[in-house]
């Protein structure tokens, strides 16, 4: 263990001790859901080292709020269900934010309180590359949910469980079958397609004119 016999030499043992337990974001696992909220509890997946040279295990952060992409107070939004055993980025800081977090409509004055401590702001669901690789569309936005897949390309077209909605509303299915076309030429056979010999009562028709 250092032994300091400066003031400063105390100072700067005692700030390097204390920022060693503090942190921006931290990478965590998922143990915990509140889908109400919503919000998580977390495991760090990394730890401390103190003075010493020794591992130290960071603490649970519990009911973080889950980051939400959304616009217009929540009324748009796109959410995660995410699950136990996901990885999130933790966002922290060094201030008491609670307040804005229960201050939707921004009317009353924010001040940060309980400072140079560390508080939870959000929870960021995603994946660390290149731990766990996974490939990504370098033109396309793809919304996946185990076997649903929606793939929005830059020409318009957007490919649903592969089959092509087209730019101008058209769908086209897996296997080629284009309903614009399929519907018109069902139109076309309905308009046309007579009998004659048609009686009332049972019977059969004539063959189709």
């Amino acid at each position: 263990m250092a032994v300091a016999s400066r003031l400063d030499q105390v100072l700067e043992m005692f700030l390097d001790n204390y920022m060693r337990s503090v942190y921006s974001i931290l990478p965590c696992e998922v143990v915990g859901v509140d889908y109400s909220v919503p919000s998580v509890d977390c495991k760090p997946l990394v730890y401390d080292v103190n003075d010493e040279g020794q591992t130290v295990k960071i603490a649970e952060i519990n009911d973080v709020p889950l980051f939400v992409y959304s616009g217009q107070k929540g009324k748009v939004k796109i959410t995660m269900p995410v699950a136990v055993g996901d990885r999130v980025a933790v966002l922290l800081s060094d201030a008491d934010t609670s307040n804005v977090m229960i201050n939707p409509n921004g009317d009353q004055p924010i001040v940060f309180t309980k400072r140079n401590d560390m508080y939870p702001l959000m929870a960021i669901p995603c994946f660390f590359t290149p731990a766990v690789p996974n490939s990504i569309s370098s033109t396309d936005i793809v919304i996946e949910n185990s076997s649903a897949k929606v793939q929005v390309k830059p020409d318009g077209n957007i490919l649903a469980n592969m089959c092509n909605i087209t730019p101008d509303g058209n769908v086209i299915t897996k296997n080629g079958t284009n309903l614009d076309s399929f519907y018109q030429d069902y139109t076309k056979f309905k308009a046309e397609h007579t009998h004659g010999g048609v009686e009332t009562g049972s019977g059969n028709t004539g063959v189709p004119n």
